[in-house]
């Protein structure tokens, strides 16, 4: 069995999910906060193998504003190469990863700009485990509409992505893929 927790370390003065204030964006700002957060990732997962660890939530405040319309840096290309560190790190010493939305994705919500957004969330959590070469994100929901799993598959597909990256734990939805 593997033993982790989620997001921040209490034993180490590092945080992952450092951020700013919208108004107090700028490139040379988001770029330092993204270094610091990724050099921290990296710390908190050595802290944790040296006290055998191996099970961690990834924040997914690890990029600020990575889903937000104000983000026009590519970030996945400056930073590629952390993430393939940090991503070639978790999988030699095999620690389980996760990393899932917060509380206000609503993949389920009727009102189309709430989807959107959500849509554009899930696609930044795809995008952080897919420079890490680890291919899966798992998302909770319940009661999804029809319209709603096939967008969700649009996605996958319009973000050249395999049902193996995404697992939606829904037996509504595990029944819908059934059927395809």
């Amino acid at each position: 069995m593997k033993v982790g927790y989620p997001c921040i370390n209490l034993s180490i003065n590092c945080r992952s999910s450092n951020t700013f204030r919208l108004k107090n964006y700028s490139e040379k700002r988001l770029k330092e906060t993204i270094n610091k957060n990724l050099e921290c990732l990296q710390t908190i997962l050595e802290f944790n193998v040296e006290h055998k660890v191996y099970f961690f939530r990834i924040t997914s405040d690890l990029i600020p504003f990575g889903s937000h319309p104000v983000m026009n840096f590519n970030w996945q290309n400056h930073f590629s190469y952390k993430f393939i560190e940090i991503g070639d790190y978790i999988k030699k010493n095999k620690i389980r990863i996760s990393m899932h939305p917060g509380q206000y994705t609503v993949i389920n919500s009727n009102k189309r700009h709430i989807f959107e957004n959500a849509k554009k969330e899930l696609k930044y959590h795809l995008d952080v485990l897919d420079l890490m070469n680890l291919k899966k994100q798992c998302l909770r929901g319940d009661a999804f509409a029809e319209d709603k799993f096939e967008e969700l598959l649009e996605l996958k597909d319009g973000a050249k992505l395999s049902l193996g990256q995404m697992k939606v734990t829904n037996t509504d939805f595990d029944e819908f893929l059934g059927e395809r």
